[in-house]
C-alpha cells in the first residue's frame, strides 16, 4: 500500500496522531514527551473535575467549594503540561473575560462593596482559567473520548443518587428544602443549579452517544430527566426542551435545509402557541398551583408566581441602571443597593444581562454580548463537524454534536432568569465547545513539540 501524506494518514483512519510513530528529526524527543506523568495526568484529573463538578456543599469562604480544589489543581497541571512540552495553547473567550475583568474592577473599586467585588472577579478568572484548562486538554478525540465517558457516567449516577434519596425520604441527603418544597437538589447549594448541571449532561450524553448500547442511554436519560422534574426547576425544564427543539431544528437545517427547518420551527411555534392559550382557558396553571402532588405544584404551579416576581424585581432594578458612568454599583452589590433604597423585593438580578449592565455598567455589558459572539462562533464550529464524515475524527467521539450547540441554548434560557455565569457546569460545557471548534480541524503538528499522547 502506497504512504499517505503525513498530515493525513492518521487522521483520516481516525487514529490519534500521538499513537503514531513521530518521523521527525526531534520525533524521540517527542515520544519521551508523551511519557512525561503531567502529559498522561492532564486529561484524568480534568476529567476528575467534571465528575465532580455537582460537589458544591459544604460551601467556604468567598464561595469556594470542594471542587475547586480538583478545578485548581487540574488547571496547574494543564498549565504544567504545557510549560514542559511547548504545546501551543488557545484562548477562547479571551475578548469577554478581559472585558468583564475590566468592567468588574472598575465597579467594584467605585460602588459599595469592593472586597466582594473584587471576590467576584477573582471568580470570573477562576471559571476561566478552568475554561481554558479544558479548552486546550480536550485537543484530540482519545482525551475528549476520555472526558465525555466520565461526564456521562457521573452525572447519571448523580442523578440516580437524587431520584434514590428522594423515593427513600432521606430528604436531607436528596438537598430537600426542609420548609415542607419537594424540590430536591443534591448535592448542589440549590435546584435550579442541579438543574441546570442536570440538563446540559443529559444534552452531552445525547451528543456523544454515551453509553453505546440504545437500552442502556435510553435508561440514563430517563434518570436524569426524572432528577430534573425532581428540582422543580422551570428554568430547568424549560432550557432542556427549549435545547431539544433547537437540536432538532438545527439537524433539520444541516440535512433537510431551510424551507424544512422553517417549517419545523412554525410546527413549534404553533404547537408552544396552542398549549399557552389552552393553558390560560384552562386554567392549567391555576390548577397545578392548586395540585395534591407536591411536585407539581412547586413546578409548573409555581410559574404565575415565578413570572410575577421576576417582573417586580425587573422594576426595582431598572431604577438603578446610572446612564451617567460607564461603571455599574458593582459585582454582587445589587441586592443591597436595593436593601438600601428599601426596596420592597430586594433580590439579586436573576438575569445576566440585567446583572452586567446594572453592576458592571455598559462595559459589563458590552462583555457579555461579546460573550455570545464567541458561543454563536465556537458552536458554528460545532455544525462543521456534524457535517463531516461519520466515524472519523471528533465525529467518532461526538456522534450527534449538533446537541452540544442544543446545550448552548440550555444556557441562554438560563442566563434569562437566573445568573449563570457563576457557574462552573457552564464553563466546563463553554469549554468543550471551543475545544471541538478549536481542534476538530487541526493537522498533526510535524516538528514534534505537541507530541504528547492525547494533545498532538
Amino acid at each position: 500500500m502506497g504512504r499517505l501524506p503525513a498530515d493525513v494518514r492518521y487522521a483520516d483512519v481516525g487514529m490519534d496522531s500521538a499513537e503514531a510513530p513521530v518521523e521527525s528529526d526531534t520525533g524521540s524527543l517527542a515520544w519521551r514527551r508523551s511519557r512525561r506523568p503531567e502529559a498522561i495526568f492532564a486529561p484524568a484529573i480534568v476529567a476528575v473535575g467534571v465528575a465532580l463538578l455537582p460537589i458544591l456543599t459544604p460551601p467556604g469562604p468567598a464561595n469556594v467549594a470542594p471542587v475547586d480544589m480538583v478545578l485548581l489543581g487540574a488547571t496547574g497541571v494543564v498549565a504544567l503540561w504545557a510549560g514542559t512540552t511547548g504545546a501551543r495553547l488557545r484562548f477562547p473567550y479571551v475578548v469577554h473575560v478581559t472585558l468583564f475583568a475590566i468592567a468588574g474592577l472598575g465597579a467594584s473599586l467605585l460602588g459599595p462593596l469592593p472586597i466582594a467585588g473584587l471576590v467576584a472577579v477573582a471568580q470570573d478568572l477562576f471559571l476561566f482559567l478552568w475554561c481554558l484548562a479544558v479548552a486546550n486538554v480536550l485537543r484530540t478525540p482519545r482525551a475528549m473520548r476520555l472526558v465525555l465517558w466520565v461526564w456521562s457516567v457521573s452525572a447519571t449516577v448523580w442523578a440516580s443518587a437524587l431520584v434514590l434519596s428522594v423515593l427513600t425520604g432521606h430528604a436531607a441527603t436528596a438537598g430537600v428544602d426542609q420548609s415542607g418544597s419537594p424540590r430536591a437538589s443534591f448535592p448542589f447549594e440549590e435546584q435550579n443549579g442541579a438543574a441546570l448541571y442536570l440538563a446540559i449532561s443529559l444534552l452531552v450524553i445525547l451528543a456523544a452517544r454515551i453509553p453505546a448500547n440504545r437500552a442502556a442511554r435510553f435508561l440514563a436519560v430517563t434518570i436524569i430527566a426524572t432528577a430534573i422534574v425532581l428540582t422543580g426547576s422551570l428554568a430547568g425544564l424549560t432550557g432542556l426542551l427549549a435545547g431539544v427543539v433547537a437540536t432538532i431544528l438545527f439537524s433539520l437545517l444541516s440535512r433537510r435545509g431551510l424551507a424544512a427547518a422553517l417549517l419545523a420551527f412554525i410546527a413549534f411555534l404553533v404547537l408552544a402557541a396552542t398549549i399557552a392559550g389552552l393553558a390560560e382557558t384552562q386554567g392549567w396553571i391555576e390548577r397545578a398551583h392548586e395540585s395534591p402532588n407536591q411536585v407539581i405544584r412547586d413546578s409548573i404551579g409555581r410559574l404565575q408566581q415565578s413570572s410575577s416576581e421576576r417582573a417586580t424585581l425587573a422594576s426595582e432594578i431598572a431604577g438603578l441602571y446610572r446612564p451617567d458612568t460607564l461603571f455599574g454599583v458593582g459585582p454582587t452589590a445589587t441586592e443591597y443597593t436595593l436593601r438600601s433604597n428599601q426596596s420592597p423585593y430586594p433580590k439579586e438580578a436573576h438575569n445576566d444581562f440585567i446583572a452586567a449592565l446594572i453592576e458592571r455598567g455598559l462595559l459589563g455589558e458590552l462583555a457579555i454580548l461579546a460573550l455570545v459572539g464567541a458561543v454563536i462562533v465556537y458552536a458554528s464550529g460545532v455544525w462543521r463537524v456534524e457535517r463531516s464524515a461519520p466515524g472519523v475524527g471528533f465525529r467518532a467521539v461526538l456522534p450527534a454534536p449538533l446537541f452540544l450547540v442544543g446545550a448552548t441554548i440550555v444556557i441562554a434560557v438560563g442566563s434569562l432568569t437566573h445568573e449563570v455565569l457563576h457557574d462552573r457546569t457552564i464553563w466546563t460545557l463553554l469549554g468543550l465547545v471551543a475545544a471541538v471548534s478549536l481542534w476538530a480541524g487541526a493537522t498533526r503538528d510535524r516538528e514534534g513539540t505537541e507530541g504528547t499522547w492525547a494533545y498532538s
